[in-house]
């Protein structure tokens, strides 16, 4: 659980399978859900929070299924139907999740609290700023090799270039976060702990590499500067002013990764001229 959370850097959360069930009524949700030992993963006065999505399933109604479930974890842990478990909104909440998929019920605790994309570094951003996650996948499937330049013309609050610095250094996307998991009363906050020294432990630090991010708005560029120093990656890219057009008479090489100005974000340019310096630049650069 721990490791999941601090090293995954393209889920958006992490769970914990407690039950899995074929279902086709409330009373086989219910009971599904009361096999369960709650009072193990629940604290005293613990809020509970259930989300509920059903797919392709004959239990359609998303809040008669988490009535239900909600009902029949109160029912375990007080051993009476008709009873009130008491919540106090002081104390942290418990996430629980229920797929309905074909029949087939599954109840996931929520390992990770925050979505996992939240890494804590970006405390400041434009308008329709990528997600982490996002960002890193794409960082991923580029095949960029971390010898080799890398560049986003685009890059906005630096979150593409950001998480290829962290890539490239082995930077686990959660090591600066808390998870809902270190919180729960029956795994120990230690196994974060050791999991989080670890991975400082693995990050590089005697290499260079030529990561870079340029925007032509200097608000974007002085955000995704403050946002790489939180990250801990400000000696490793570099941000600039810089408007796209300049690179239509540049040669590139490594790669280019970026999440072109769309919808909101496109006020400031004329989509048609963009999109064909982006058309020049790539046919020009046949190695990106």
């Amino acid at each position: 659980m721990a490791e999941l959370n601090v090293w995954i850097r393209t889920g958006n959360r992490v769970y914990l399978v407690l039950a899995e069930k074929r279902t086709r009524s409330f009373d086989e949700i219910f009971d599904a859900t009361g096999a369960i030992d709650w009072r193990k993963y629940i604290p005293k006065d613990a809020p509970i929070i259930v989300d509920a999505v059903s797919v392709k399933s004959e239990l359609e109604s998303i809040p008669a299924i988490q009535k239900t479930i909600k009902k029949a974890i109160v029912t375990k842990i007080t051993g009476d139907r008709e009873s009130i478990l008491r919540e106090d909104d002081k104390v942290r909440g418990i996430h629980i999740f229920a797929l309905i998929r074909e029949n087939t019920l599954l109840l996931l605790l929520d390992t990770s609290g925050e979505p996992l994309h939240k890494r804590g570094y970006r405390t400041e951003a434009l308008e329709a700023p990528i997600k982490e996650t996002l960002a890193a996948a794409l960082v991923m499937l580029s095949g960029w090799r971390y010898k080799e330049p890398f560049l986003d013309p685009f890059c906005g609050s630096g979150t593409i270039a950001i998480e290829a610095a962290m890539i490239a250094r082995n930077i686990a996307p959660g090591i600066e976060r808390s998870f809902a998991g270190e919180y729960f009363p029956w795994y120990s906050a230690d196994f974060f702990k050791q999991v989080k020294a670890q991975a400082k432990a693995k990050i590089m630090t005697d290499r260079t590499y030529a990561i870079t991010g340029s925007d032509t708005d200097s608000e974007a560029v002085r955000i995704a500067t403050n946002n790489a120093k939180r990250a801990g990656v400000a000696d490793t890219v570099t941000f600039s002013n810089k408007d796209f057009k300049e690179y239509v008479s540049e040669y590139i090489s490594g790669a280019l990764v970026s999440n072109p100005p769309y919808g909101i974000r496109l006020q400031d340019y004329d989509l048609d001229l963009l999109y064909k310096d982006i058309s020049i630049v790539f046919t020009k650069n046949t190695s990106l």
